[in-house]
C-alpha cells in the first residue's frame, strides 16, 4: 500500500455479514496500519479495533493507502446465493455451445483437471 500524499480520503467499509459484530476479531496492525489508523477520526478507529474490514483509498488519485482486517471479509448467505444463481445461469449457457465444451475439455486435459 502506498502513502497519501494527498489530504482527501476515503474510507470503505468492506462486507462482513458473514460474521456477526460479536464474533469480529481485529488482526494484529503493523507499523503502516497504525500510523494510518491514528490519522482517521475517532469513529473508524473504533471500528478498526472492533475488527470490521475497512479499506482506506486516496480520492485523488484511486489509489488504496492502506486495509485493515481484511480476513473478516465474509460475505452473508444471502449474497453467496445470489452469486451461485448468477454464475449457474452463466455455466448453464456457456455449456450450451459444442465449441465452449471442447475448449473446456482440452483446457482440462492440458492442465490436470478432471
Amino acid at each position: 500500500m502506498k502513502r497519501c500524499k494527498h489530504e482527501g480520503y476515503a474510507v470503505i467499509e468492506f462486507t462482513h455479514a458473514g460474521i456477526p459484530d460479536d464474533q469480529l476479531r481485529p488482526e494484529e496492525f503493523n507499523e503502516h496500519q497504525i500510523e494510518v489508523m491514528n490519522a482517521l477520526e475517532p469513529k473508524f478507529q473504533d471500528q478498526i479495533r472492533r475488527g470490521i474490514p475497512i479499506g482506506v483509498m486516496d480520492v485523488e488519485t484511486g489509489e488504496d493507502i492502506e486495509s485493515f482486517n481484511r480476513k473478516n471479509v465474509v460475505p452473508s448467505d444471502t449474497q453467496l446465493n445470489s452469486l451461485a444463481r448468477v454464475l449457474y445461469r452463466e455455466i448453464q449457457e456457456f455449456y450450451k455451445s459444442p465449441e465452449n465444451v471442447k475448449n473446456m475439455k482440452q483446457w482440462e486435459k492440458e492442465n490436470g483437471a478432471k
